[in-house]
């Protein structure tokens, strides 16, 4: 006569056909952290990649002077591996900062220097002048690091080399750094 199996038989079999081995549990458990912690680091990395984003943005507003007050758009490209490398940024303008651009023209300027009107971090220097741009500016093709930002970005508006090479835009530069203010287009333009 064969004999009853008791529970804990049944409980053992039943456990071992729905999780297999005591070496195919150990196998499991062993490869199961290692997809959870590459997706942690692909979140970290993300995480610290926008956040590096939006200081660098907020770090670009601050070389804008305060006067020109920006409206949402934003766009930056870079000819570098890394962003910031040798780039150039645009912000889009608010509709109060353009038609008063419009209204005044050069004289908007005149006071763009003084306390509560200037850049927090100055960059940009030299003196406020009206396009178009001399010819020579574009001797390599593009002017400054524009060329950059067409290239570097999605999001890059057209038309601004255009606009400089006509009037009813101002620019400032030293060197090899500019700040364009576009009102046709309602953006600034900065090419550190």
């Amino acid at each position: 006569m064969r004999s009853r199996p008791d529970e804990n038989d049944v409980a053992a079999y039943l456990h071992t056909a729905a999780l297999g081995t005591d070496r195919d549990q150990e196998r499991a458990s062993a490869a199961q952290p290692v997809p959870y912690i590459v997706a942690a680091f692909a979140l970290l990395l993300f995480t610290a990649y926008a956040a590096y984003l939006l200081i660098n943005r907020e770090i670009q507003r601050q070389t804008l002077p305060s006067k020109l007050q920006l409206g949402w758009f934003y766009a930056e490209g870079s000819c570098g591996a890394f962003p910031g490398f040798q780039r150039s940024y645009a912000f889009g303008l608010a509709q109060t900062t353009v038609s008063a651009i419009e209204a005044q023209g050069i004289a908007y300027f005149a006071d763009i220097e003084r306390e509560g009107h200037r850049a927090e971090r100055p960059l940009f220097s030299g003196e406020w002048k009206p396009t178009p741009l001399p010819s020579s500016f574009f001797k390599d093709g593009s002017a400054f690091s524009l060329h950059c930002g067409r290239t570097g970005s999605w999001l890059w508006p057209r038309g601004i080399e255009q606009a400089l090479r006509s009037s009813g835009s101002f620019y400032k530069h030293s060197g090899t750094q500019a700040l364009f203010v576009i009102p046709p287009l309602g953006l600034v333009v900065g090419s550190p």
